[in-house]
Parts: C-alpha cells; structure tokens; sequence
C-alpha cells in the first residue's frame, strides 16, 4: 500500500540523514 511505501521512504531519508556530512558536523547526534 501507499503506507509502506512512505515508510520506506522515510526510512531512506533518515539513512541518508546519517550518512550526510551533516552528521560528521554534529557527532553528539547518533541513530535514535
């Protein structure tokens, strides 16, 4: 269904949220 195709598009999203450089920027924020 469309839901779990949103779901895994937020989970993509956040995945590549951590691998961003953003992440390097700020090591105090880990995977939740």
């Amino acid at each position: 269904m469309q839901t779990d195709l949103m779901a895994c598009i937020q989970r993509a999203a956040h995945q590549l949220a951590e691998i961003s450089p953003d992440r390097l920027a700020r090591p105090g924020r880990t995977r939740q």
